[in-house]
């Protein structure tokens, strides 16, 4: 799976896939690979450029900008479990 961005919100995305039992991701940076490992050390994790799509500011509503970026970073990766899962289903 593959986590667009060098932010927080991209290191919460990686995070929550790592825990999730995703095998693999492919990041845009080494520190966002690193976060992921932090969280499951047996993640396999390439870097790679153009990885995804960026992301709509704004999308959890008002929040502060550090809780907002958690929130988008978790929302991401709850989406892109949601859309492996229904297209297995087919």
């Amino acid at each position: 799976m593959k986590v667009a961005g060098d932010d927080l919100r991209a290191r919460v995305e990686a995070m929550y896939l790592a825990g999730a039992g995703v095998a693999a991701l492919v990041v845009e940076s080494e520190g966002v690979g690193e976060a992921a490992r932090g969280v499951n050390p047996g993640v396999e994790v390439t870097s790679g450029t153009g990885t995804g799509r960026r992301r709509g500011e704004g999308v959890v509503g008002e929040l502060r900008p550090g809780a907002a970026e958690v929130a988008e970073g978790a929302l991401y990766a709850l989406l892109t479990i949601r859309a492996a899962v229904l297209e297995g289903a087919h």
